[in-house]
């Protein structure tokens, strides 16, 4: 069976005010393990506070095919160019993690479970 993993991200405007908008996760392709979850985006709304939080399952789990899977980040910010890039979510990372933490192609993070992301 999959990992569930809860990924955060606070989202702050350079004023500091909170931003709205939708954080979407869309798995690279049909991944299965047990159950099998389509490559359908998950909508993650920014609250109030301009926050996400999202229950995913980590690709990375040994049983899981296919192997080398991601999820492709679309973040829509209300008044910002929409942001793309890719992330993988690993199954013994943790409960919680920080979206920031998770690298990605085009996108944030430190962790180098991304796929060639840069550090903050």
């Amino acid at each position: 069976m999959f990992t569930q993993v809860t990924v955060t991200r606070d989202y702050d405007l350079a004023t500091g005010a909170a931003p709205s908008g939708t954080v979407y996760f869309t798995p690279s392709a049909w991944l299965v393990n047990g159950v099998t979850v389509p490559p359908a985006a998950v909508a993650a709304p920014l609250n109030v506070a301009g926050q996400i939080t999202v229950d995913l399952f980590a690709n990375t789990d040994p049983a899981t095919a296919p192997a080398g899977s991601y999820y492709t980040v679309r973040e829509d910010i209300s008044g910002q160019p929409t942001r793309t890039y890719t992330v993988i979510i690993p199954h013994n990372i943790g409960s919680t993690v920080d979206l920031s933490g998770l690298g990605g192609t085009s996108g944030y993070g430190t962790s180098g479970y991304g796929l060639g992301g840069y550090g903050l």
